[in-house]
């Protein structure tokens, strides 16, 4: 019986402590389940956040410039239909800087030898349609421009 009894507090001693073991064990495994979630979730959650905050801030400034600002397009080159400098490039810089927020102004820095007089009177048209909109003031570094020389505008 003195054997008997010997193994009986061995083994309820060794369950206890495999008891222990499996409870702590699963404790530890929800905490790190828990702490998965947490992370996942603060994750989440700092995401939107930026995705607002870049929204609401970032996508303000996307149009043009903040504040007032004068706009200034270079016409370097010769004019002409298929060169460097043509009106419908000029159209669109004169038509983005028209659309962009803030502009009070915009600036032409010309420096051309001249070219096709086709092409220089159509910018010479939009530069006295848009002078009605806005306020242009005409830079000329080459005075070889014998079409837009009359344009020369300081409202």
């Amino acid at each position: 019986m003195a054997v008997r009894k010997k193994t009986e507090s061995k083994t309820n001693a060794h369950w206890e402590r495999e008891a222990l073991e499996k409870i702590a064990l699963s404790a530890l495994g929800e905490q790190k389940i828990a702490r998965r979630w947490g992370i996942f979730f603060k994750s989440i959650t700092f995401l939107y956040l930026f995705v607002l905050l870049f929204f609401a801030f970032g996508a303000s400034h996307t149009k043009g410039g903040s504040g007032n600002h004068t706009a200034l397009i270079e016409i370097n080159g010769v004019i002409g239909e298929k060169e460097e400098v043509n009106a419908k490039d000029f159209f669109e810089s004169v038509q983005r800087a028209y659309e962009s927020r803030g502009t009070k102004g915009i600036i032409l820095k010309i420096n051309s030898p001249g070219g096709s007089p086709v092409q220089a009177g159509m910018i010479n048209d939009e530069i006295k349609r848009q002078k009605n909109y806005i306020l242009i003031f005409l830079f000329m570094q080459s005075w070889k421009i014998f079409v837009l020389q009359e344009v020369i505008i300081l409202l």
